[in-house]
């Protein structure tokens, strides 16, 4: 399923739809209230990089206590490990989510930030809320009857377009032999990062850097390397 939050797009399975966008949205109202002091530093934008093996614990704690914030009950995230990441300028509050989300977990802003559990309930209202939001919902038009859209990926090529095809209203066609012939994996990892860009810049900017090209015909988007 295709999760879509203020600065990012994840692909989760269906049991955990909402629950990240659930932590967001308690984000927002809790920072929004938090001291100045507090604020500043759960709104300041980084870059977050970290290596294979790297436990989520340790990944929280550490960037906690760069950004001079103690973090009760970090005992309550697993003792995983992740593989290597390198993620482009998020908040603090955004990084520290994204790893959490794994977990069903969050960090509570309140006057003592603490890890808590994202209420099922509160999931099930996100994700059964219709309203526009997100990095994918289309934004202003640039004229009359265009969309443009704002994306931030890294995912699988196979399930990030799955999940954009799904976004756009069409039916994947993932030509896999053409791929294969070029030595490419369907689950290869894509990344891209585009804003306020039209559907035709949307897909250029996933496809385009392994080198594939796609086309849209009756509903169905094709996607191969030539």
């Amino acid at each position: 399923a295709l999760e879509v939050l203020a600065s990012s797009l994840r692909i989760v399975p269906s049991a955990s739809l909402g629950r990240a966008a659930a932590a967001e949205r308690a984000r927002t109202r809790e920072v929004a209230t938090a001291a100045a002091d507090l604020r500043r530093k759960v709104l300041a934008r980084e870059p977050w990089h970290w290596p294979a093996g790297a436990t989520p614990r340790a990944l929280i704690g550490d960037a906690a206590q760069a950004a001079g914030i103690e973090i009760a009950d970090i005992d309550r995230v697993p003792h995983d490990h992740v593989r290597a990441a390198s993620l482009t300028a998020l908040t603090l509050g955004e990084r520290l989510d994204l790893v959490l989300a794994h977990y069903d977990l969050r960090v509570a802003w309140g006057t003592r930030p603490r890890i808590v559990a994202v209420e099922a309930a509160d999931a099930i209202a996100v994700a059964t809320d219709s309203r526009p939001r997100g990095s994918t919902s289309p934004r202003q038009p640039r004229g009359p009857g265009v969309d443009v859209f704002t994306l931030r990926l890294e995912a699988p090529l196979d399930e990030a377009l799955a999940a954009i095809a799904t976004r756009l209203g069409l039916v994947l066609d993932l030509d896999r032999d053409s791929l294969a012939a070029r030595g490419m994996q369907p689950g290869e990892i894509v990344r891209a990062r585009v804003t306020d860009a039209s559907r035709e810049e949307l897909l250029d900017a996933v496809v385009g850097p392994l080198g594939l090209r796609w086309t849209i015909a009756d509903k169905r988007l094709r996607v191969f390397a030539p």
